[in-house]
């Protein structure tokens, strides 16, 4: 069983600092597949630091991390002594519905603008 890593990183394409989990046999980026901003696929990045293997948090960021499929490495910690609480967890979650409704409205429209292209 190989082990992994997690360190902060600069996606080259974007510019965006995203949190990523490496195999540490190959160097192999495990997660995420892709930016979340930009969408580059493999992703080319710059390391910045290792993170630590775990993440000190409220059982109620857990809970709600977990409900929501949220990985705790990817949030900003506010509470004390660097500790995800939940409202940290919630704006995460917050932003990934946002995220999702304008893609859902980002389709939307391009699939109303080929209908009318289509009708002329």
């Amino acid at each position: 069983m190989s082990s992994t890593s997690f360190w902060r990183a600069r996606e080259r394409t974007c510019g965006k600092e995203i949190n990523v989990e490496i195999d540490d046999e190959n160097g192999t980026i495990l997660k995420p597949e892709a930016c979340p901003r930009c969408g580059a696929k493999p992703l080319t990045v710059d390391f910045i630091e290792q993170l630590p293997d775990e993440v000190e948090a409220t059982t109620a960021a857990i809970d709600l991390a977990e409900k929501h499929g949220i990985d705790l490495l990817s949030i900003e910690p506010t509470g004390k002594n660097g500790k995800v609480i939940f409202i940290d967890v919630l704006k995460a979650v917050l932003a990934v519905e946002e995220a999702a409704q304008d893609d859902d409205s980002e389709g939307a429209e391009s699939a109303e603008s080929g209908e009318v292209g289509g009708a002329e």
